[in-house]
């Protein structure tokens, strides 16, 4: 838009491109606004359910490792 006000462009084609910029900047500031509560949902879900879940899964592993590999119990001590 400089570039336009520099050259003396149309002051229509200067209102259109403001229209323009001001709706792409809405758009962008909706975005944003989903991207935001997205990631609040995903981090939330991570936070509440799979971090639990793996927890369970690894703690299940420990238990089922020695009766099924004797040789990894060793391993299965440093998990816990």
């Amino acid at each position: 838009m400089r570039k336009q006000e520099v050259k003396g462009a149309d002051y229509l084609k200067m209102e259109k491109n403001k229209m323009e910029i001001e709706s792409l900047e809405s758009k962008m500031l909706v975005a944003n606004q989903s991207i935001e509560t997205t990631t609040s949902e995903i981090i939330r879900l991570r936070e509440s359910e799979l971090f639990p879940q793996l927890l369970e899964l690894v703690a299940g592993l420990v238990q089922v490792l020695p009766s099924s590999f004797p040789s990894a119990s060793s391993s299965c001590n440093i998990l816990m």
